[in-house]
């Protein structure tokens, strides 16, 4: 298969040509380097929550003690513990 673009495109993802306004996209690639993190993952967490698409993942932790607590997150947000 012949992928487009630089070559880069993770598996399993399209590349979309999107237009932004210079103030929302200078904020983007802001928060992107504060976070860390790309900003197509920061774009795609927000249009999941906007079309009502959250990707939940769960983990159980083991804590001192053999106790046992539940973990939700959506993205690498922590959204429920206990």
């Amino acid at each position: 298969m012949t992928r487009k673009g630089r070559g880069n495109i993770p598996i399993g993802k399209v590349q979309r040509a999107l237009y932004l306004t210079a103030e929302l996209a200078d904020a983007l690639r802001i928060e992107a380097a504060k976070r860390n993190e790309s900003q197509s993952a920061i774009v795609e967490r927000a249009l999941r929550k906007e079309l009502n698409m959250l990707a939940y993942h769960w983990q159980v932790v083991v804590a001192s003690g053999d106790c046992l607590h539940l973990a939700m997150f959506d993205g690498g947000l922590c959204i429920y513990f206990r």
